[in-house]
């Protein structure tokens, strides 16, 4: 006897195998769940209705007709010689019949031009007045202009802490020290820029 197949939110088909499962071994599960050790009273006993069983069966058949359909179109694809149909995004197989897929056309612009537009656009909006919150007219428009908002995003987040320019002044005070005290100031940038700044493979 086999064992009974267990629902695994994370495994592809898993409820379409316990279902099979079940409908194979529905006799077996039966009579251990009708013994004397098991259960003292038969209407104690909950098992799936005529109803749950015929619509069970209903469910395997369906998935079984369209998983040998899924096969056979597979074979036919692959033996003739034309080429296999475009890879869909996940998003457009959901809902590409209910909201129409723009086609790329082969004159789309590079991302230097949908950038420059971008900055054309913004430049054109009405500047922000002096008591509102230029975060919140970002997060409010960042569809409107997407690029610049990611560099918005970047450039306006001021750290809510003094340890970064506290690590600066800890690193220029490794550089600068009783031995290495005759460093021009403008070395002891560059090093410090440098420790900052340069990562080593």
């Amino acid at each position: 006897m086999s064992s009974l197949e267990r629902f695994v939110a994370t495994r592809w088909n898993s409820s379409h195998d316990m279902l099979e499962r079940y409908l194979e071994q529905q006799a077996a599960v039966f009579s251990a769940l009708t013994d004397k050790s098991v259960k003292k009273n038969i209407k104690d006993i909950v098992t799936l209705s005529d109803d749950d069983v015929k619509l069970a069966e209903d469910v395997v058949q369906a998935q079984t007709s369209r998983d040998e359909t899924e096969e056979q179109s597979e074979i036919a694809s692959s033996s003739s010689d034309c080429p296999p149909p475009a890879k869909r995004a996940p998003m457009a197989e959901l809902f590409g019949d209910i909201f129409p897929i723009e086609q790329a056309s082969s004159s789309s612009k590079s991302l230097s031009e949908v950038v420059d537009e971008e900055v054309q656009c913004y430049r054109a909006v009405q500047s922000l007045s002096v008591d509102s919150n230029p975060l919140v007219w970002w997060k409010d428009n960042q569809n409107q202009f997407p690029h610049l908002a990611k560099m918005a995003k970047s450039y306006l987040g001021i750290p809510a802490t003094s340890v970064p320019s506290e690590r600066v002044f800890s690193t220029a005070g490794d550089i600068v020290t009783a031995q290495r005290a005759s460093l021009s100031p403008d070395n002891v940038d560059m090093m410090v820029f440098l420790k900052k700044n340069f990562q080593l493979p």
